[in-house]
This record gives structure tokens, C-alpha cells and sequence, in this order.
């Protein structure tokens, strides 16, 4: 699963944003926006995958989301954040509509653009429900079940099956993004990766990790399966 909805909604709501937005491209590793950066626009993915973040003042980072294909994101611009107070950064070659203010008032103004707005509105209620869940977890669970539904979340939103039941993030990623993802240091996630591995959980090599026992995995996390509902097939 990538994300909330149908394929025939989010193909409708491609459909309407195609007819007045503009198209842009982002290299690997280009910054999108950064913070105080003024921005009065909305980026909607059409292609490759965008990691969000926070820099503290001592220039550590906690990553916010990783987003992927059918993915909404500095959606506050359009109800007058006026600078951004995070950054967005393309993981691989990236592809947006980019989603102007005054361009998507002027469309609001239209009662048959109703689907695109209460499309916009799905996309940004699922996210905001998503990001408060992250943040309940940072406060009330520890780094290993942290850890462990980390895993669970980049599967579902970037997973790619192998063979059998093992599934593969879909992009690469360091131990470091990791741990800027869980809210801990490189060392402990480190650890604690090497003892999944130990335990049969997952595989991993330079800058890839495939899970091996998902249901395993998924019991590390204090989850039962069915709150698991699967992964992406890419």
C-alpha cells in the first residue's frame, strides 16, 4: 500500500492537477525547499520518493516522513504558511506538480472542482493521521519497537516483494537515515540491526534491507497482523 484511497481516486486527482499545475524535476539528493525558505506552493509526487525533515539548532536531523508516488506535501503553503519550517530533500530522481496558492484558490472557486478539493483534503488528513502516530510512538515506545515499526512502515509505503514472503526496501538507505527516522544514534540502531539479523528477521548489505520474517517483525513491533495491512508491490 502507498497510500490512502483507490487507484481509480488518485488517477482523477492526477487527472485534475495535470490540467493546471506545472511539472518539476528534482535530481537525487536536490533540496526541494529548506526551512524559512517562502514558498507559496504544494508538491504533489508523481514519481521517485522525497524524505522530509527537521534540522534542530545543534544541526540534528529527525527525518518526518519518507514519500513516495500518489504523496502530498508542503500542503501548509496553501493556507498561508508563509516560510517553511522543514526542508524536503529527493531521495532518487524526483517528479512534482507543483500545486500554486493562487492557482488552486481560483479553482476552489469552482463547484465542479469539488473532487480535487476533497481529494487534496484526503491526502492531508491521511498524512496528519500518520504523523501523529509517528510522534506518539517517539514519546511512548522504545528504540527497538521504534525501530521495528519503522521497518513496517518503510515496507508498507516503499516494499517491494521478493521471493516467498521477504520484502525489500525499495531504495537505499543508511543505517545514519535510519536512525534520523526512529530518533536515535547511529550506534544503537546499528546494534540493534545486527541483532535482528542475528534473530532471523532481516538481511542486510550496503545500503539495502530485505526483511525475511515479516510475522516476526511484526510481533518485535507490538503489532498483530491485521493492524499490518501489507506492503507495496513496485
Amino acid at each position: 500500500m502507498k497510500n490512502g484511497g483507490n487507484q481509480g481516486t488518485r488517477e482523477s486527482l492526477e487527472g485534475q492537477l495535470a490540467s493546471f499545475c506545472s511539472e518539476a524535476f528534482y535530481e537525487e539528493g536536490e533540496v526541494i525547499y529548506g526551512p524559512c525558505q517562502q514558498d507559496t506552493a504544494a508538491y504533489y509526487v508523481r514519481s521517485g520518493r522525497v524524505k522530509l525533515y527537521h534540522l534542530d539548532e545543534s544541526g540534528k536531523r529527525l527525518t518526518l516522513a519518507v514519500l513516495g508516488p500518489g504523496s502530498l506535501f508542503g500542503e501548509m503553503a496553501l493556507v498561508g504558511e508563509e516560510h517553511r519550517d522543514s526542508s524536503a530533500e529527493a531521495l532518487e530522481d524526483t517528479v512534482c506538480w507543483v500545486i500554486e496558492r493562487e492557482r488552486l484558490r481560483a479553482r476552489a472557486r469552482d463547484r465542479e472542482n469539488a473532487p480535487l478539493m476533497i481529494g487534496l483534503l484526503q491526502l492531508f488528513l491521511w498524512r496528519m493521521a500518520e504523523v501523529q502516530e509517528r510522534l506518539k510512538e517517539m514519546v511512548f515506545k522504545d528504540l527497538e519497537t521504534r525501530l521495528a515499526r519503522t521497518l513496517l512502515y518503510l515496507i508498507r509505503r516503499h516494499g517491494r516483494r521478493r521471493r516467498g514472503n521477504r520484502w525489500e526496501i525499495a531504495f537505499k538507505v543508511t543505517h545514519q537515515e535510519i536512525a534520523e527516522l526512529v530518533g536515535g544514534t547511529r550506534e544503537n540502531v546499528t546494534m540493534l540491526l545486527n541483532r535482528f539479523e542475528a534473530e532471523g528477521l532481516l538481511e542486510k548489505q550496503r545500503y539495502h534491507i530485505e526483511i525475511v520474517d515479516l510475522p516476526k517483525l511484526i510481533e518485535r513491533a507490538s503489532l498483530e497482523e491485521k493492524e499490518f495491512d501489507g506492503a507495496s508491490t513496485n
